[in-house]
């Protein structure tokens, strides 16, 4: 196993990470952006397509699994995925909270058009889902403990 330092987005090169001012659990939540007001850390950013590439795994053949929780910046790590995930089996558990993620949907968008069908876990078993329950997400607190069977925010897409 490896450890790298890097952001993942839709593209290559540097960004700031920027304090977001928006973490839970008593935690601040970074995000990549603009500089500002606050705490800040400049970062390199890669594609997963391309960590993959210099760890020699997009010439691997088989499934892929992976899970994606990154705090509101879903559509761009998926973009930059597009060999890994070229005509493979995969599963991608995806942590999507409308939230942090405004442009949600796309990300439901996305997956879809790339023949993924999305499923939630309920009651022990895979169960059809989609946006909705990211949406209805916005109008429910689960509180700290409460509620919290019914608290959906990861989203199971098998293709």
């Amino acid at each position: 196993a490896q450890v790298g330092e890097a952001a993942a987005g839709s593209a290559g090169g540097t960004a700031m990470l920027v304090d977001a001012g928006a973490g839970g659990w008593r935690r601040p939540l970074a995000r990549l952006g603009e500089p500002g007001a606050g705490w800040q850390q400049a970062c390199r950013v890669e594609t997963v397509d391309g960590i993959c590439e210099r760890l020699g795994l997009l010439a691997r053949p088989g499934a892929v699994v992976a899970k994606i929780d990154v705090e509101g910046a879903e559509q761009a790590v998926l973009e930059g995925m597009p060999r890994l995930l070229a005509g493979r089996a995969a599963m991608l558990i995806v942590e999507i909270e409308a939230r942090l993620n405004p442009a949600y949907a796309a990300v439901f968008s996305l997956l879809e058009s790339q023949g993924f069908g999305c499923f939630v876990y309920e009651a022990g078993r895979l169960v059809p889902g989609g946006p909705e329950q990211a949406a209805a997400m916005l109008t429910r607190s689960p509180g700290r403990f409460g509620r919290l069977n019914s608290y959906r925010s990861n989203f199971v897409f098998l293709r």
